[in-house]
């Protein structure tokens, strides 16, 4: 990409007044408040449609612990583990942080549950203390498992830590090591790799021997490795068989029943004749593995064992490829009518993979559009046709498609799906990639796209405009992205967000989105519109302290409406899971001598004050973590600064934030057990004169009308208790 320097950022006073605002947008608080969760909800939906989730994702793909690590201030880290969300501790400096795995992830390296290899057995009677292997295979060929498991036999007791980001193991530390546990560096891409290397082996052989402990570093076929590493360091992968490893992820799945009974029916799903025709000597274990779990999921469904066999089969990668290409394949024509048929055919196609799920009348009427825009380049001279627009049928489109209409009630919206879902991102990958003429009318239907008044269309176009990214990331910067950051309209800036989100789902592409984004959040006004906006999407987790120093900055602009999108931003990723480092930003911003971050905290208070955790419908986040950090190390830290945070808010001259704390209030009320903790809550807070006054009006005010007597005066006794 050729990354474009922002210019200086413009003073304020240059600025035009404001940016051009959307046409539409709800002006009272709970209805930006519904449009914010349903905007929230169609990205989320959008991108598990272009980025299916790895089968691979909820424990081991290539055998790996998928585990997301993102960057804190100070050194710290948050990690994301199958869902669940922790944060490290932060410190001085920024240390490589060890994840250790799961019970349950050690569970699943149990040999009962592996293809044990020659290779596994050669590793595993090599872990000593004070041993560095490497293990050298392609990607996606079981390496990982097979590492893990053999660290997994090492020390009396297996602790297994993996070492995600470690691009540098020089870079480790005897503190970081500790004595009987098994180390995985992952570095098949790792530069130091491919040159000489003795030097990082050498220091991770000390480390070892120091702490007692043992390290496998995973190795690309590239590795630049001499004859003696060879033989001393390095144990050469040799893949198991594809349906040896479906039949024991199979047999893991089904760990619920007896073992006799788990490993027959892992035994006779492998023999199924369809299951032996896929899984040949080339495919790889990664493969395996996903479609064991594909299986198991739709099993459990209580589904027919040879429909979900089948249906899985036909939805592996090599077969949805095959699958998009004769969907898109123009056919024969024999005919002018002929050919405009298989141009609304296709382009109808195409639609789908961009508006899947939408109603009956936007996909066709975005197919027609794009199939006007595709009949344009076709090359060759025009032909006269008797063909009629009258002669196209949905019935006729769906049938090709492999679509379907969910219409089944009177008065109802017709909605139009995909049959496959999956087959959605190779659609875009094969129109892309194989048909070149279709990638002018292509980019420019999306472009009218991304002016529709309904959002999920926007959205959608959106999305799919960052996905063709990942396949020519500068051109699609050059004729989308660019050109909306560069404009005063915010309709162009919330486009580029969720285009940007859409592309850094990419891996390759998520670092230079994040330095993007870095550098926007300091310069022009536009620029800061859309990382300000893109902030509050996933991206803002791409790292959390770049993400918070680029919001304080903007939250502390003069401008109201950048303060409310950092507001906005900074509820969103609490939601997102980093909850407990934004309540301590968020406490800064409200002691701050600044206004704008003060406003801001406001802001992002009355939207924290009343938003829920999908395990916790019931309780607002903030109240979770009041009740949370009572029985746990840093509670008080955490109740002080939801403390200031409400302080902050209810001093507001606005007095927005009094009904929702009046809705903390009536948790009481469903649960007394609340009440003394609350009440302790109500009466810190009524240390500051002026709001213990409010205080008392308000819980005077609500008895009866917004909570019980009971719970009122037993608030106001708390709040008595403390008063001077």
């Amino acid at each position: 990409m050729n990354e474009i320097d922002p210019p200086p950022k413009e003073p304020d006073s240059d600025e035009p007044p404001r940016l051009q605002a959307e046409k539409g947008e709800p002006a009272r608080p709970h209805e930006q408040l519904a449009e914010e969760i349903r905007e929230r909800l169609l990205r989320l939906e959008g991108l598990s449609r272009l980025y299916p989730e790895s089968v691979g994702a909820a424990a081991f793909g290539d055998g790996t612990a998928i585990k997301n690590q993102f960057n804190m201030p100070q050194g710290g880290r948050i990690y994301h583990a199958d869902g669940d969300i922790t944060i490290g501790s932060p410190g001085h400096e920024q240390r490589p942080e060890p994840i250790p795995l799961t019970e349950d992830e050690l569970a699943r390296l149990d040999p009962e549950y592996l293809v044990v290899t020659e290779t596994l057995t050669t590793l595993a009677e090599a872990m000593q203390p004070g041993r560095v292997h490497g293990l050298a295979g392609p990607l996606g060929s079981g390496r990982t498992t097979l590492a893990l498991a053999a660290l997994a036999r090492f020390g009396t007791r297996p602790r297994v830590v993996t070492l995600p980001g470690v691009t540098d193991p020089r870079r480790l530390r005897l503190a970081d090591v500790k004595a009987e546990t098994g180390y995985l560096i992952d570095a098949s891409d790792a530069d130091w790799t491919r040159s000489k290397n003795q030097a990082v082996f050498q220091h991770l052989t000390h480390l070892a021997t120091q702490a007692k402990s043992a390290f496998v570093v995973l190795l690309s076929e590239r590795a630049h490795l001499t004859p003696v590493q060879r033989s001393t360091y390095v144990v050469s992968h040799v893949p198991p068989h594809a349906i040896r490893v479906f039949e024991r992820c199979l047999a893991y799945g089904l760990r619920d029943q007896s073992r006799f009974e788990a490993d027959r029916q892992a035994r006779r799903l492998a023999e199924h004749q369809r299951i032996r025709e896929e899984l040949d000597s080339d495919t790889r274990p990664r493969e395996a593995y996903a479609l064991a779990m594909s299986v198991l999921n739709r099993l459990r469904q209580g589904r027919d064992l040879d429909e979900v066999i089948n249906e899985v089969c036909d939805e592996r990668p090599s077969r949805l490829r095959e699958r998009a290409q004769s969907l898109l394949a123009p056919g024969p024509a024999a005919s002018a009518t002929q050919a405009k048929e298989s141009i609304y055919r296709r382009s109808f196609v195409l639609a789908l993979a961009v508006l899947d799920g939408k109603s009956m009348v936007t996909i066709t009427s975005a197919t027609l559009r794009l199939a006007e825009k595709v009949d344009v380049e076709r090359d060759g001279p025009f032909v006269e046709s008797t063909w009629s627009p009258f002669d196209e049928t949905l019935s006729g489109w769906l049938e090709y498609a492999h679509a379907e209409d969910d219409h089944q009630d009177e008065g109802t919206e017709r909605r139009i799906r995909l049959r496959v879902p999956a087959l959605i991102p190779m659609i875009l990958d094969v129109a892309w990639h194989n048909h070149p003429t279709l990638r002018e009318p292509l980019t420019d239907w999306l472009s009218d796209l991304t002016e529709d008044e309904d959002t999920q269309v926007r959205i959608a176009a959106a999305q799919a405009i960052g996905k063709l990214a990942g396949y020519d990331y500068t051109a699609i910067d050059e004729e989308f992205i660019q050109p909306w950051v560069r404009a005063y309209r915010v309709a162009g800036h919330r486009l580029a967000a969720w285009a940007l989100e859409a592309a850094a789902q990419e891996a390759r592409f998520a670092p230079r989105v994040r330095k993007r984004l870095q550098a926007w959040a300091r310069g022009t006004l536009p620029q800061r519109s859309v990382a300000v906006r893109a902030y509050a999407t996933s991206l803002g987790l791409l790292d959390i302290g770049d993400t918070l120093s680029g919001l304080r900055g903007i939250a502390a602009t003069a401008r109201a409406d950048l303060r409310t999108e950092a507001a906005r931003a900074m509820a969103e990723l609490s939601l997102g899971g980093a909850h407990r480092e934004i309540v301590r930003e968020l406490a800064d911003w409200a002691r701050a001598g600044n206004t704008g971050l003060r406003t801001a905290a406001v802001e992002a208070m009355l939207r924290l004050a009343v938003a829920t955790r999908d395990h916790e419908p019931h309780r607002p986040l903030l109240l979770g973590m009041l009740v949370e950090g009572e029985a746990v190390e840093g509670g008080a830290r955490v109740r002080a600064e939801i403390m200031q945070l409400w302080r902050n808010a209810l001093a507001d001259q606005g007095g927005r934030a009094w009904p929702a704390f009046g809705a903390w209030a009536r948790h009481a009320d469903t649960d007394p057990g609340l009440a003394p903790l609350l009440g302790d809550f109500v009466a810190g807070l009524g240390a500051d004169p002026r709001l213990r006054r409010a205080l008392r009006f308000y819980l005077s005010w609500w008895r009866d009308r917004v909570i019980s007597t009971a719970t009122a005066n037993t608030f106001l006794a708390y709040l008595d208790r403390r008063s001077p």
